[in-house]
């Protein structure tokens, strides 16, 4: 981030995302699973799925994505991955953000607490005052904290549609980046509904604006509403808003608006 100015006449600037589920079973089963776009899937699930079914079952490849799945080095040392992610969030932490966001060091336990309270409680819809209590903080440093922890690609601020400069607006909700980082840093048992929520909203918002629902749980290109859960799942809470979806898990093929969520890891 800081260096792109810089780079920018020098170097093409990528920017590398964690693996998406597609890509993840590519890699571990040697196969060429095509990308799919947004509207694909939203227009022909039925006819992906049952095509995808055939040759695979994703669902069982789906739970161990969830787990270890998202960082490349899950291919060296599968059984130290969650201690070696921890110790990578560690870093990004205690040297990153010190050296490139000018944090004192006698301050460093106070993100540390900050991230782990949200660890516990993801997702968390804050009380910005009350947080900031708990963390020891001003109400300003903790909007920077939580900027700097996002940038780092470790948290997700969820905002509502249309809300201009996110700096120090509260966001509606608060995720961890992706489920690799919940197995990780939660102490708690990992609820599987908020591990499939941060599924797909790790996977829909690298390519698509995702924000915030009051119906639902997520806007996505300020078109379509999607309520994200199990098989079991039905419409009762998106039922009279158009362009809606269910993105379910344990699901391996679809019907009508019932997409299996496993879909939303092939975007990219």
């Amino acid at each position: 981030h800081d260096s792109r100015a810089d780079l920018s006449r020098r170097a093409m600037i990528y920017s590398m995302q964690g693996l998406s589920f597609r890509e993840y079973m590519n890699i571990s089963l040697g196969l060429n699973l095509p990308i799919l776009s947004l509207e694909e899937i939203l227009n022909n699930h039925t006819e992906i799925a049952n095509d995808l079914t055939n040759s695979i079952k994703p669902l069982a490849h789906f739970d161990t994505y969830l787990k270890t799945g998202y960082y490349p080095f899950s291919f060296e040392q599968k059984a130290n991955y969650n201690e070696r992610l921890k110790q990578t969030v560690l870093y990004m932490i205690e040297v990153d953000l010190v050296q490139l966001r000018n944090i004192s060091a006698q301050h460093i336990n106070q993100l540390k607490k900050l991230l782990y309270i949200l660890a516990q409680s993801v997702p968390f819809k804050p009380n910005m005052v009350k947080l900031a209590e708990q963390v020891g903080v001003a109400r300003n440093t903790l909007f920077s904290y939580l900027s700097y922890l996002e940038e780092a690609e470790l948290l997700f601020l969820l905002h509502s549609e249309g809300t201009g400069n996110k700096l120090m607006q509260k966001p509606e909700k608060i995720f961890l980046h992706n489920p690799n980082l919940l197995h990780a840093l939660s102490s708690v048992k990992t609820e599987i509904g908020t591990l499939r929520e941060i599924f797909f909203l790790n996977q829909v918002s690298k390519l698509h604006k995702v924000a915030y629902s009051e119906k639902g749980d997520f806007l996505v290109n300020d078109s379509s509403i999607f309520e994200i859960g199990g098989r079991n799942k039905d419409y009762t809470q998106i039922a009279d808003l158009p362009n809606s979806f269910l993105a379910l898990d344990d699901i391996e093929f679809s019907i009508g608006n019932r997409i299996p969520l496993y879909l939303f890891g092939f975007l990219y």
